[in-house]
């Protein structure tokens, strides 16, 4: 979490918000586009004043060098929100539990260094969520408990040197979830016994040399699970090969 918020919205907040974003622009002379969908919601561009928006896009140049900062609350069951253009730096939700689906929610953000989320406890769809982050290292560790759907969540993001060990039990798809993750070299025994579609799941992660456990049974697509991990050691080919075939791998050896 960005610590140096509290105390600025702290004021703005009351019993009902459901809803809570700050956000940091990359400038002050480029228009920033929030989309918030479930309910009428407000936006404060830096200066103090909180405008009304109806359900939608709220689009405006962040107006305080001072704070560096955009806050955007509603007290309504607000289901999903996306940040539609490529111009925060650093993105840090507080009060989130209503959301239901992060589809996009941060795609194609490539400025995008910093992003922090609260609760995500009900959220089911996570298609598309930060693919092209190109400037993320890192990921939080967030609650994918209801999450079925990770297509192309994280495909891109081609800084990302480490993931967390992530809940995805009930994940039906994992099609080009990490796709070009090309700095991850292992990664974590995320429980994928749920999974139907591993189509590109790893494709192009090349610096990718230890999987932990990856379990492809109930698979009906794998194809190009593993194109370009030329890295790749464990599985080695032939497990792979296995893996691609329908098989529940499970590394001897923790990944280093």
């Amino acid at each position: 979490m960005l610590t140096s918020v509290h105390g600025v919205i702290a004021s703005s907040l009351n019993k009902g918000t459901r809803f809570l974003a700050v956000l940091t622009p990359i400038d002050y002379a480029t228009s920033n586009t929030v989309r918030v969908n479930g309910g009428s919601f407000e936006v404060d561009w830096g200066d103090g004043i909180f405008l009304p928006y109806a359900d939608g896009d709220a689009i405006a140049v962040a107006l305080n060098t001072g704070s560096g900062l955009i806050t955007v609350k509603s007290d309504n069951v607000i289901t999903y929100t996306r940040f539609m253009t490529d111009t925060f730096s650093a993105i840090d939700i507080q009060l989130s539990k209503t959301l239901t689906s992060l589809s996009n929610i941060c795609f194609n953000l490539g400025s995008l260094v910093t992003f922090n989320i609260q609760d995500t406890s009900k959220v089911n769809q996570f298609q598309g969520s930060w693919s092209f982050c190109t400037s993320l290292t890192t990921f939080p560790l967030i609650d994918t408990s209801s999450a079925v759907n990770l297509q192309g969540a994280w495909n891109l993001c081609i800084l990302l040197v480490t993931f967390p060990l992530i809940n995805t039990q009930n994940v039906g798809s994992f099609n080009s979830t990490w796709a070009s993750c090309n700095s991850l070299a292992s990664f974590p025994p995320i429980d994928t016994s749920s999974g139907t579609n591993f189509g590109e799941m790893f494709s192009g992660c090349e610096d990718l040399a230890c999987l932990s456990a990856i379990d492809t049974r109930n698979a009906t697509i794998t194809t190009n699970m593993f194109l370009t991990t030329t890295l790749l050691t464990n599985p080695n080919a032939g497990e792979q090969t296995q893996i691609e075939n329908g098989f529940n791998y499970i590394n001897a050896n923790a990944c280093p």
